[in-house]
């Protein structure tokens, strides 16, 4: 419904923040700041970009970046969860080039860094692939949609180069 009235008025869509950020000037690995809104009763919101690649310059391989994403969420709510910040989601960036980490709270860009870092450690040290928690009968999710082995060699790689922190 809402796509037919662009489409019938010729109108440009109206781009997200996120979509209008010059992905190119950012020099990955990094953290950056998406955006913070309040909600209607007070609750503030925050999503932070976790890049990986610079757009058109790499990519995450396709059962590399499942496995991260399967791994990353719960592993950085050990760094980041307390009292007044939660982890809500972590999402792929239709780009391949990283994630979008949204969570309930505030916390500083620098917390959220040391928090992917301490996690992709963490991946590393993982001994095997049925430590993927979307991989148990429950989840249903396919070993054919995994990686360990490219998940932890991603890890190595942002390590090896270091977080930056992009305001």
């Amino acid at each position: 419904m809402i796509l037919e009235k662009f489409i019938n008025s010729k109108q440009p869509m109206p781009l997200l923040d996120n979509v209008k950020v010059r992905h190119t000037n950012k020099e990955p690995p990094n953290v950056r700041l998406e955006f913070a809104l309040d909600t209607p009763k007070g609750d503030k919101i925050t999503v932070f970009g976790l890049r990986f690649h610079v757009l058109n310059k790499g990519i995450l391989s396709e059962q590399g970046i499942h496995t991260l994403e399967s791994l990353l969420v719960g592993l950085m709510r050990n760094y980041i969860d307390n009292s007044n910040i939660k982890i809500i989601t972590l999402s792929q960036m239709g780009n391949r080039i990283g994630f979008f980490l949204n969570v309930i709270g505030s916390p500083s860009i620098k917390h959220v860094a040391n928090a992917w870092l301490a996690a992709l450690k963490d991946i590393i040290n993982l001994p095997k692939e049925a430590d993927i928690p979307t991989l148990d009968e429950h989840q249903g999710e396919p070993k054919e949609l995994h990686s360990l082995p490219e998940a932890q060699e991603i890890a190595y790689q942002i390590i090896k180069a270091g977080i930056n922190i992009k305001k």
